[in-house]
């Protein structure tokens, strides 16, 4: 069972529990998840490498479920994070949470002209992935929902 307390609850909406928790009481909540049934969930591993072969001061491989990006929604989260981690005092609440994001994304849509495909190369079943030079963000993901 995934409760939902934050703002960006993908995993939740996916498996039906909602996309934020509404304050009902605990001892519905907790009777809810005891009769929650298991499900099985794919999950992902990444491989991350460098131009010289390595990732410096990070792991080079990754496990993980949802989703992952690279790009400019990989950035407006980059910009977030890093905002919030500045001025936690300014994050008080989804809604303002859900403002500072957009506020993070505009800056990372409009950062500039840097195509991935001159940055970045996607192997898959170690086939390569060819994209165009207008493509700014690359997703993959397996589970239906995707930035709320």
């Amino acid at each position: 069972a995934h409760l939902p307390l934050g703002t960006g609850n993908d995993m939740a909406r996916s498996t039906g529990w909602g996309g934020g928790y509404d304050g009902g009481e605990a001892k519905q909540v907790l009777s809810q998840v005891r009769r929650a049934k298991p499900m099985r969930l794919d999950r992902w591993k990444l491989h991350i490498q460098g131009k010289n072969g390595t990732v410096e001061g990070e792991k080079d491989e990754l496990m993980f479920y949802n989703y992952f990006s690279v790009g400019a929604d990989a950035h407006a989260a980059y910009i977030f994070h890093h905002m919030r981690e500045q001025q936690p005092e300014k994050f008080t609440g989804r809604t303002r949470n859900k403002y500072y994001y957009v506020k993070a994304s505009i800056r990372a849509f409009f950062a500039g002209d840097h195509p991935l495909n001159k940055t970045t190369k996607i192997t898959v079943d170690d086939e390569s992935v060819r994209f165009g030079n207008s493509v700014k963000t690359i997703v993959g993901l397996n589970i239906q929902s995707y930035m709320g």
